[in-house]
């Protein structure tokens, strides 16, 4: 058990979904009811719960009655345009992938009408291809091939982008988006990049994440001020980061454990530009710290820091850039809750940070500062949760490995893992439910 077990559940309000993209565009899928059925099951609302009613109970225990508020942390790597690609996502109670063809696969916790769990990978029935990009959370929101976006859940915050706060269980269509090629959502809002390079913003707004200038929450779309040339964005939490085509990297949002880079602590509702980093060609944001990719293969971070997740052989934070030590030709890169993951271009995988559950996927339970190698595994992919860890392999496979209690590693155990485990049934390679 995690040393700070008060922590833990906090954070549990903030399910960590990371993956590295690809975009495309194409034809267009028509809008889903989400109470259709996934595949053959009964009819579900389709809102991925960070835990379901045995989360609920946990909150209760502690806090008392809390809303049952997830968020989507997303890493967003260097993006190829006009590619559609597999690729995994992790969570807290769930994971995710999207198959060669573009149809969306949910297992682990998934709310409902009492709640369910899935052990096994679920197709999500109307979503079956042409899904280019997804976060399934109490909001959801989707990026169809032909660069529009479409959200359903919860709307508190104006997160659904149409501009009321009333929430819903259809699918629509965001009006006035088009041409968008990257989303990534956060605790309660959504950012969603332009093929122009602009990126654009709506739901809540009391750090500044949506970057207008003000702490107002938006219920459209609002540009974020000061930002061109983007080539991709992520969002974690309550902070953001845009890496644009020069290579530089800028942040905004909330800037409680110096994730935002400037050496501070204070947050920022307009983006700037982070100084002593150059030469980026990827970035990804955790919960409360931030990772960065050079072209030089080297990884550098910044931001909390008690687990070692800046991977600098410390435990100490840090609010500007230091690199993680011992990483070189590294590929790609996802931030967790609390811990890193790399990718090297010989397909080895790396990890460092909180290992509680086993999430670095090296055998044991102790926390790590310093990167250590995830044995057994080729990967192409990687994607860093909440306490549960995935990789696409180089073999088309999927694989999981963490924690297990809610049924995220889809395996039909509850068991955590402390090494890479393939999971039955589903494959990269046009998937199908045998």
């Amino acid at each position: 058990m995690h040393k700070k077990r008060t922590k833990i559940w906090t954070r549990t309000l903030a399910s960590c979904l990371l993956m590295t993209s690809a975009f495309t565009y194409g034809n267009a899928i028509q809008a889903t009811n989400v109470t259709e059925q996934l595949a053959s099951d009964a009819p579900l609302s389709l809102l991925v719960d960070s835990g379901g009613p045995h989360l609920n109970d946990v909150q209760s225990a502690v806090y008392g009655t809390l809303p049952p508020i997830i968020s989507n942390v997303t890493a967003v790597t260097y993006s190829v345009y006009g590619t559609e690609e597999p690729r995994i996502r992790m969570g807290f109670g769930q994971g995710m992938a999207i198959d060669d063809r573009g149809a969306l696969w949910v297992w682990g916790s998934v709310q409902s009408q009492g709640g369910n769990s899935y052990q096994t990978p679920k197709l999500i029935a109307g979503m079956d291809h042409d899904v280019v990009d997804a976060f399934i959370g109490t909001h959801n929101v989707v990026l169809k091939n032909d660069g529009t976006v479409w959200t359903w859940g919860d709307n508190r915050f104006g997160q659904l982008g149409d501009g009321t706060t009333v929430s819903r269980e259809t699918a629509e269509q965001v009006p006035t988006l088009s041409d968008i090629t990257a989303i990534s959502a956060g605790e309660s809002y959504i950012l969603a990049l332009k093929k122009d390079g602009t990126v654009w913003a709506w739901g809540s707004n009391e750090f500044g994440e949506l970057g207008v200038g003000a702490t107002t929450q938006q219920t459209v779309p609002m540009q974020v001020q000061g930002l061109n040339d983007v080539m991709s964005v992520s969002a974690a939490g309550w902070h953001n980061l845009a890496l644009t085509k020069d290579g530089t990297v800028w942040a905004w949002g909330a800037n409680g454990q110096g994730q935002l880079g400037d050496g501070t602590s204070s947050s920022r509702n307009i983006p700037f530009q982070i100084d002593g980093i150059h030469g980026v060609k990827a970035v990804s944001a955790g919960y409360d710290h931030s990772l960065a990719l050079l072209n030089d293969g080297t990884v550098w971070a910044w931001g909390h820091n008690e687990y070692g997740e800046l991977g600098d052989k410390t435990n100490k934070g840090h609010a500007a850039p230091v690199q993680v030590a011992g990483l070189a030709q590294v590929a790609s890169i996802s931030a967790g809750e609390w811990y890193s993951m790399a990718l090297k271009e010989d397909g080895t995988v790396w990890a460092w940070g909180s290992n509680s559950y086993g999430q670095l996927g090296n055998g044991t339970p102790g926390h790590q500062n310093s990167p250590v190698q995830v044995p057994g595994i080729a990967a192409s992919q990687i994607s860093a949760g909440f306490y549960a860890s995935g990789a696409l392999g180089t073999n088309g496979g999927y694989y999981t490995w963490g924690s297990n209690i809610f049924g995220q590693l889809g395996n039909q155990e509850e068991n955590l893992q402390l090494y890479p485990q393939g999971i039955n049934g589903l494959n990269s390679k046009a998937s199908r439910e045998n």
